[in-house]
């Protein structure tokens, strides 16, 4: 979970990994209407980082006005 953006060679954050990832799943419909995403629990699991570090992705997730 290192690549920037394309091209740059940059490396992104480990908090927006995760935000691109989960805004890219919950755009696909993948927990469906209604559904339960991941915990932070699980979450921290699956990339292998701390609840903090989900705890700040999360809101990059919000709805962009």
């Amino acid at each position: 979970m290192t690549d920037g953006p394309a091209g740059t060679g940059k490396a992104l954050a480990l908090y927006r990994q995760v935000a691109a990832d989960l805004r890219r799943e919950i755009g696909e419909s993948r927990y469906g209407f209604g559904g339960r995403p991941p915990t932070e629990g699980e979450l921290a699991e699956r990339y292998g980082v701390s609840r903090g570090t989900v705890r700040q992705a999360t809101p990059c997730c919000a709805p962009r006005a």
